[in-house]
């Protein structure tokens, strides 16, 4: 019996035994399983990361890429590509300074491919370098540059060091700030060009007030001048024991100093109607060699009797044979005056040559030539500015004059459509020229020019004309032209002299007035004398005065004759 028990206790202990190593067994096979899952879980979660990851890099705007620890490249998403032109084919395996090394500038992208490579095995050896940004230019493989801002991270991976990098395309950003920089560079530039204008233009404009108020003390002398000449004289005259010579002489004297004094007033007009745009060109036919010879005979008449010793010649080499061109008579022998007299002012011995030649098929040049004290390369700037005589000291001294000469003589070429310059060597005399614009005569016109008188078809025998013209030179003309169509012409040389002349005689077939000298009341005047018709002679196609019949300059015969047609009856 109590083997019985024994047998049956130690066939428990087996059971059990067995038992426990069936649960053992089952426990092992329950942790195997629950750690091949957790294995399982683990890559999976790990192949999500890594697609996550991957979509990351692939769709990203920004250009990523990843280096092994050998230097080569792992990674090269899309937008690498965008940036580089050089595909992930092309890269994907390859050294990165190599690939780089294509986007560098040529000059210099072998030594710019080592310091990269230096920097990227510097990341990989040094796990605790922190991450750096820095900005680069890469060039597309089709030539175009590309602004980039470049950091790099380092990334632990299987016990491995890999480095990793972001690029930022900022060229848009680099293009603008550089666009920025020029319009601020040139805003700059702009301030400085207008300061500097600024103060050109106050320093102008101190020298031109200076320049005036000498210009108006230098003018109080020149009118004082001559009026002390004539006041005095005529005093000396007034006496009764003056003998005959030395009275002939005082009165040379006056007639010198109102002379002088005249050419001063008329100056002073002349530079007022200028600077108010208000100065007139009046063209008539003008036959330029004999004023040549006239403009000699007056100045070789001034010299001899004022015993200079200069040899003054007329320079007849190139001048057009019977030359007759329309031109302001007056103003042209202005400007002439003005040099000649210059060179004549300035020059002690030695010569003046003055003559015209024609410099193009529409221009004529004029030449004023002297051996004289010439002028300084700072005085040949500023020659022709208003005021300047009084600007130069001891010359304004000993030569006189009010500086307003060549400034008219400048604005009075420029309105013939022409030009005035000098060329000079100071000590040994000047050369001015000055152009004018060539407009000959008509071949028709020529004939009547030349031989007005002899005209045998005068339409206006028995005809009378009231002329109204101050200016001598061009009285002289219209005499000739209205003359040479058979009409009688009574001239009235100022406004005073026109009204009497029309209130003293019966009648007038026809008044012909110059419009540029007849103010509006008194052209009403005028109209409200005897009803008498009146022809304007006007520098421009629209008369501001109530007539329609006018005649505008340069007046010819057959211009004349069909206005006289038109209002003689």
């Amino acid at each position: 019996m109590a083997n019985n028990h024994k047998s049956l206790d130690m066939d428990k202990d087996i059971r059990i035994k067995q038992l426990e190593d069936e649960v053992g067994l089952l426990k092992a096979q329950l942790a195997e399983k629950e750690r091949i899952n957790s294995r399982m879980e683990a890559s999976k979660l790990l192949e999500e990361s890594e697609n996550k990851l991957r979509n990351f890099i692939t769709q990203s705007s920004q250009g990523i890429l990843i280096i092994d620890d050998t230097g080569r490249l792992i990674e090269w998403n899309p937008t690498m590509e965008q940036l580089t032109g050089i595909s992930d084919k092309e890269a994907l395996g390859e050294f990165c300074w190599t690939v780089f090394q294509k986007t560098m500038p040529k000059e210099n992208a072998v030594e710019l491919s080592k310091h990269y490579r230096g920097n990227v095995m510097s990341y990989t050896a040094n796990r605790k370098r922190a991450a750096e940004e820095s900005t680069h230019v890469l060039y597309h493989t089709d030539g175009t540059k590309r602004y980039v801002v470049i950091n790099f991270f380092q990334i632990e991976m299987h016990n491995c060091n890999y480095v990793g990098q972001i690029l930022n395309d900022v060229t848009a950003q680099k293009l603008l700030d550089n666009e920025l920089e020029q319009y601020r560079s040139h805003l700059e530039q702009i301030v400085e060009q207008r300061t500097q204008e600024l103060v050109r233009a106050k320093e102008k404009a101190v020298e031109a007030d200076y320049l005036k108020s000498s210009f108006l003390a230098n003018m109080s002398h020149e009118i004082r001048t001559p009026l002390n000449g004539i006041i005095g004289f005529l005093q000396h005259i007034k006496k009764d024991n003056l003998e005959p010579d030395r009275r002939e002489n005082f009165m040379n004297i006056i007639e010198n100093n109102c002379s002088q004094l005249a050419r001063l007033i008329d100056d002073i007009i002349d530079i007022s109607k200028i600077e108010a745009k208000q100065l007139d060109i009046h063209a008539v036919p003008v036959h330029l060699n004999e004023m040549l010879h006239e403009t000699y005979d007056f100045f070789q008449t001034s010299l001899i009797n004022n015993k200079k010793n200069i040899e003054f010649i007329l320079d007849e080499n190139e001048f057009i044979d019977n030359c007759i061109i329309y031109v302001d008579m007056v103003r042209l022998r202005q400007v002439l005056n003005n040099l000649i007299g210059n060179a004549i002012k300035f020059t002690e011995k030695g010569f003046i040559r003055f003559g015209y030649r024609q410099s193009a098929a529409d221009l004529l040049e004029f030449f004023v030539e002297d051996s004289g004290i010439g002028l300084s390369d700072d005085q040949k700037d500023v020659v022709f500015e208003r005021f300047r005589q009084a600007d130069i000291g001891a010359q304004r001294v000993r030569y006189g004059g009010t500086g307003l000469g060549l400034a008219i003589s400048r604005s009075l070429t420029q309105m013939k459509g022409g030009d005035i310059w000098v060329e000079s060597v100071e000590g040994y005399g000047s050369s001015f020229f000055f152009t004018i614009s060539y407009l000959p005569i008509a071949p028709a016109d020529l004939h009547i020019f030349n031989d007005m008188s002899a005209k045998n078809d005068k339409p206006f025998i028995g005809k009378s004309t009231l002329l109204f013209e101050p200016v001598p030179a061009r009285y002289k003309y219209f005499e000739k032209l209205i003359s040479s169509t058979g009409a009688s012409v009574t001239h009235a040389s100022t406004m005073q002299d026109l009204i009497s002349q029309t209130k003293s005689i019966d009648h007038f077939d026809l008044v012909i007035a110059d419009a540029s000298i007849i103010k509006n009341e008194e052209y009403i005047i005028l109209k409200q004398t005897k009803k008498m018709p009146i022809a304007l002679i006007t520098s421009q196609k629209i008369t501001p005065y109530s007539t329609k019949t006018h005649m505008e300059m340069p007046v010819d015969y057959q211009k004349l004759v069909k206005v006289m047609r038109e209002m003689i009856h």
